[in-house]
This record gives C-alpha cells, structure tokens and sequence, in this order.
C-alpha cells in the first residue's frame, strides 16, 4: 500500500514538474524569475511590490532577473524598461503549480536560473531581501566573479 502511495506521489510530482517545465522552460540557464501572485491588479500590495522593484531594476537586470505578475485571469511580464506586456502564459496553471489561492493578496515567488523554487516570500518583500539571497547562491557567486 506504502509502495502504491510513493509511485503516485512520484508520478504527481513529475507531472506538477512537467507543467511548470512547459510554462517557463524559455527561461531556464538564462533568467531567474520572480512570479508575483495578487488576487486583482489594483491591489495595494501588489503596487508597493511593483514599486519597489521598479525603483532598483539596474539590481534587477544585473541579476538577470524578469518579473511576472499572475492575477485571477492573465499574466503580465514586467519589461526591462518596467512596462507591462501581456504573456501567454496561464495563470491559473501557474497557481496550480504553486498551489497559490486566487484570494492570495500578494505571493512572491522566486525562481532560479536553473527553473526551481528557491524561495516564497507571502507578503510584501523588500527587494534587497531576494537579492542578497540570490547573491549567496553558487550560480550567483560565479556570475559575480566571471563579470
């Protein structure tokens, strides 16, 4: 029965793998990606947490990061030059994955070059805060030194 229950548990976890693999794989080895979930678009929290990387995008772009913001019904991605363009991707898919509500205020999660979670952050987080995390990671420390 235990045996049963791994193979299952196995086989979810690839296909959950598999989804987010197809959704974000154009980004995997060249971008780290921080997917920012919010219940609508005039949120507060998510205009503060829109701010707040808008105001620091030479760190952003340094640490070739690209900013998604997933609502209810649509995907945005956050341009170099901090416009919003709409994105193919499904958001609701994305909130399957990272089994985020659609109440959720505001989510951040962070993804690394290599297409993994490395971190969630459920409220509002200061830039900085995922930078030095970034900074501390292997992949980061090798950039840094290679540039």
């Amino acid at each position: 029965m235990l045996k049963y229950f791994s193979i299952l548990f196995i086989a979810y976890t690839l296909s959950v793998s598999s989804i987010s693999a197809s959704l974000l794989d154009r980004y995997q080895w060249e971008n780290r990606l921080v997917l920012i979930f919010s219940d609508q678009l005039n949120n507060a929290y998510l205009n503060k947490q829109l701010d707040a990387f808008k105001a620091e995008t030479t760190e952003r772009i340094d640490r070739d990061i690209i900013l998604f913001v997933i609502l209810k019904d649509g995907v945005f991605k956050i341009l170099k030059d901090n416009k919003m363009r709409i994105s193919t991707i499904k958001s609701q898919e994305l909130r399957k994955i990272y089994n985020i509500s659609i109440n959720k205020q505001i989510t951040n999660i962070l993804i690394g070059k290599d297409g993994y979670k490395k971190g969630q952050y459920n409220q509002f987080v200061e830039p900085w805060r995922i930078y030095s995390f970034i900074d501390s990671m292997p992949m980061r420390r090798h950039e840094m030194r290679n540039n």
